[in-house]
């Protein structure tokens, strides 16, 4: 898949830099900013597609064995966390981590 100018990816080697936007492509270069304010030049195979911040909530609860068609006392149901802000997302999510 190519990747343009606009898009979010991910550094497929270093996933823990998080999110960042393609500022501009020259051939096979990348002009990367990542969440934290850093710009890095990458090659365009080092980074994929990032995934959306509903896909990536939906992964980590499927991965922390946690989705049920039932939330129980600790757990919030992911429609009333559709409309919070991703830092009461994050919040939820921690909340539902502990034993």
């Amino acid at each position: 898949m190519p990747i343009n100018a606009g898009d979010q990816v991910i550094n497929k080697a270093k996933p823990e830099w998080g999110h960042g936007t393609v500022l501009n492509m020259t051939g096979n270069i990348a002009l990367v900013r990542f969440h934290n304010k850093t710009v890095r030049k990458l090659r365009a195979d080092f980074l994929a597609p990032a995934p959306s911040h509903k896909q990536s909530f939906c992964q980590q609860a499927s991965v922390s064995g946690q989705a049920q068609s039932k939330p129980g006392p600790k757990q919030t149901a992911p429609d009333e966390m559709a409309d919070a802000g991703p830092v009461a997302q994050a919040l939820a999510m921690l909340k539902q981590m502990q034993p």
